[in-house]
Order: C-alpha cells, then sequence, then structure tokens
C-alpha cells in the first residue's frame, strides 16, 4: 500500500464553500426539512439552487492567484435515518448521493479551466445525530455499518473524500470500502488511499 496525499494537504491555498445548509436556510430562507439540501437534487429547480450556492465560492477561487477548491457534496443528511424522516428509502438514499457527486462533477467540468489550483470533490458524510450534540454510537461497528452504505453510493471513479469528518466510524466506513485518502483525523490518525 502506497500513500497519496490529498493535494490541499501538500500545501497551498484552498478554498471551499461556507455552510450550504445553514445559507440556505437562514440568510436565504429556503425551508429545508431536517435541514437536509440533499432534497434539492430532486428536480431542476433544486439543483440550479445549489449550482447557484456554489458560484460566489467558485468566482472567489477563479479571481485567486493558486488557489485550489474543495469541492463538497449536498449530502450532509443523505443517511439511512435523516432519510427515513424524508420518506427516502436505501436505493433512493443511494441516487441521492450519486446524483450529489454528479451535480459536483459537473461544476468541477464547468469551472476546473478557470482555477489556478487542483480541485478536490469531496464526498460529505455527515453525523447519524445532530451534529450539534455530542451523542456516542452503540458501537464503532455499528457506526461503520451505518455509514458504509453513504460511502459506498457514490461512483468508484469519483469518490474523493477529504477527510470524512473527524469520527472514527465515518472514516471507518470509508476505509472498509477501500477510500484511503491521504489524512489525518483530529486526533492524528493517518488515512492512506489502497492504489
Amino acid at each position: 500500500m502506497t500513500t497519496a496525499l490529498l493535494p490541499q494537504l501538500a500545501g497551498g491555498l484552498f478554498l471551499s464553500d461556507g455552510g450550504l445548509e445553514t445559507t440556505l436556510v437562514y440568510l436565504e430562507g429556503l425551508d429545508l426539512p431536517h435541514f437536509a439540501a440533499f432534497v434539492l437534487l430532486n428536480d431542476d429547480a433544486g439543483r440550479e439552487r445549489l449550482r447557484r450556492y456554489y458560484r460566489p465560492y467558485l468566482e472567489l477561487c477563479a479571481g485567486t492567484p493558486g488557489a485550489g477548491f474543495v469541492l463538497e457534496t449536498p449530502t450532509w443528511r443523505a443517511s439511512a435515518d435523516w432519510g427515513s424522516l424524508l420518506g427516502y428509502d436505501a436505493a433512493a438514499l443511494a441516487q441521492a448521493n450519486i446524483e450529489a457527486v454528479r451535480l459536483v462533477s459537473e461544476l468541477c467540468a464547468e469551472w476546473r479551466p478557470r482555477l489556478a489550483g487542483p480541485v478536490v470533490l469531496s464526498g460529505i458524510i455527515g453525523p447519524r445525530g445532530d451534529g450539534y450534540v455530542v451523542d456516542a454510537p452503540s458501537s464503532v461497528d455499528g457506526a461503520a455499518a451505518y455509514h458504509r452504505p453513504q460511502g459506498r453510493s457514490a461512483p468508484r471513479r469519483r469518490r474523493r473524500y477529504a477527510g470524512c469528518g473527524d469520527d472514527d466510524q465515518q472514516c471507518r466506513s470509508c476505509r472498509d470500502r477501500e477510500i484511503r485518502q491521504g489524512g489525518r483525523l483530529a486526533r492524528g490518525d493517518l488515512l492512506h488511499r489502497r492504489d
């Protein structure tokens, strides 16, 4: 196994967006049920709303000499428990995660020629519960099993996890799927990528 570092870990300036759900709900007054932006992938108007959200950040990056961009999927809540609350079964959630990767891949293709630095596609896997309430999972194995379907749903050739979050269970579910990207968790554990 070799270690392949993500480009943003090699130094240089990287920009990203500024809080998708928070912006849409609190700054733009959009109603996102259960704070779930992935529901916007259901129709053309929602997908265009997401594109409009990302554009100012990409424009800023295009105007910043040498800057790269971490382009994150709108999938913070695209997991089983949250999906169930929104009427999504496993197949619909997998499709939502695929559509999210498709959206950011299209944005990458559109903006890549205008950006000086690399673009990293980041598949976001959010917490099982509320991100603002610290709630220990029943076990690391159970949590990994819970997050694994979301990690597996991204098309293999497009999969890039720029740090799956700082939770062991989220990163473990990615490692189990052989998404071994170079990077460190907050406590220092190194993740690797299998080539």
